[in-house]
């Protein structure tokens, strides 16, 4: 089951609002029609775009909200294909006129030629093609519209910054204890348990030892892990421990995180990735509010075989700043296992347009950034293979698969598939190299 993420969705409305609209107006000055149906559509996007962080929550639990954003999405991406016609008229009726003028200056002939036969705005050729657009304005004028109104029959209203009350932080932190107090009943793996302690405790070498606790995603290894780091035995025999956020050891010096912190770590039940994205996220974030709303998020309460992405991934990503979230849904466009090299990506995504021009920032720099950041939150890991290559956890894929929904496709040369007709980018797999 995809789900619609607003971040895509975000950035092509700030496109289209920021200078695509603008200059299509400036272009359709002289058409009435054109020109008040643009302007309709400048007054109504940004209402549309104010919803969107409320209509992704949402979507979750009513399928009425998701199918608004797929509409939208739909619309939006068609909205800007029909600016992009009125940009490429613009600059054929610059050159064809650049043109004319060269032409004009090495001809007596050309000079006594009337200015609207020989290029400008008003050329026969540009009425033509913008009475020729109107029927496609009209049509998403009405479209939007009719999104306008179901966004608020779906009770879609921009999120506000909320003011917390001191009952809601009491009960944040009346929750149950977690995982550091070893308070967690996990049954079946004494045995375990036992063995790694005595590993642990039975090494004799100088040199700084690792003992590795290897399986699939979600058996529980974290869990297991914590268990073994709270056993009493241990605390006794080893001077120093440390452990999953906030750049310490320990909450000692961030005694209000403590308890909201150890609540977290318990809902991430035992999967590592999970507490990893999550504590990267966490270790920026300063505020307890913060802390407390991440907790408190409904997506943990999500049933796994929904979408069969673990609630505590899908936080992860619902966190992610916009312009993060669109570069890492465009992967999933990219097989399971592939291994990449950071500047491969960063190419694809400036060449989509993800990578946002900063003053006194080289593009190429901005996108050494966002990769960075994807790293640095684990939604990619350094291959096992070779170092300057990085992949994509099979569970962080799937994950880029549910988030991209119809928008991503990838074609493999073996299977028949359907492409839908929301699909914006595709990737083909060949399996071998045709004779």
């Amino acid at each position: 089951m995809a789900f619609i993420g607003e971040a895509a969705l975000f950035k092509l409305l700030d496109v289209l609002l920021a200078k695509s609209i603008d200059a299509a107006l400036n272009f359709v000055a002289d058409h009435k029609q054109l020109y008040e149906q643009l302007k309709e559509w400048k007054s109504i996007f940004p209402d549309i775009k104010a919803v969107l962080n409320h209509a992704e929550e949402k979507q979750i639990k009513e399928d009425g909200v998701k199918s608004w954003l797929e509409d939208l999405q739909d619309l939006a991406y068609d909205a800007d294909d029909i600016l992009d016609e009125f940009a490429y008229e613009q600059l054929r009726l610059k050159l064809h006129t650049t043109q004319a003028q060269v032409q004009a200056s090495t001809s007596k002939v050309r000079k006594l030629l009337p200015t609207c036969c020989t290029g400008g705005d008003f050329t026969p050729s540009s009425s033509l093609f913008k009475n020729a657009m109107i029927p496609k304005i009209k049509e998403i004028t009405a479209r939007l519209n009719s999104l306008s109104t179901r966004r608020s029959s779906l009770g879609l209203s921009e999120i506000l910054p909320k003011v917390e009350s001191s009952d809601r932080k009491k009960k944040a932190r009346l929750q149950p204890t977690s995982l550091m107090d070893g308070a967690v009943e996990y049954v079946g793996r004494d045995n375990e348990k036992r063995e790694m302690i005595d590993l642990l405790k039975t090494n004799n070498s100088d040199e700084v030892s690792v003992l590795s606790i290897v399986g699939m995603g979600g058996m529980g290894k974290t869990t297991l892990a914590q268990l073994v780091y709270n056993d009493a035995s241990i605390k006794e025999f080893f001077d120093d421990r440390a452990w999953h956020a906030l750049r310490a050891r320990n909450f000692d010096g961030h005694l209000q995180f403590k308890q909201v912190g150890e609540n977290i770590v318990r809902r991430c039940n035992g999967l590592p990735l999970a507490a990893k994205a999550i504590g990267s996220f966490l270790r920026t974030t300063k505020t307890l509010d913060e802390w407390e709303r991440i907790y408190e998020s409904e997506i943990w309460d999500l049933p796994e075989n929904q979408c069969g992405i673990i609630p505590a991934l899908r936080l992860s990503y619902h966190h992610l700043p916009s312009h993060l979230k669109r570069c890492f849904a465009y992967c999933s466009i990219f097989p399971k296992d592939y291994e990449f090299k950071e500047e491969e990506r960063i190419l694809l995504w400036r060449a989509e347009g993800f990578l946002q021009q900063k003053a006194k920032h080289l593009i190429k720099d901005i996108g050494k950034q966002y990769f960075q950041d994807l790293v640095s939150r684990s939604f990619f890991q350094i291959s096992s293979k070779e170092k300057s290559r990085f992949v994509m956890h099979d569970l962080m894929h799937d994950l880029a698969q549910l988030v991209a929904g119809n928008i991503c496709c990838r074609l493999e040369d073996n299977k028949q598939q359907l492409v839908s007709h929301r699909s914006r980018y595709s990737s083909l797999e060949q399996s071998s190299l045709l004779g």
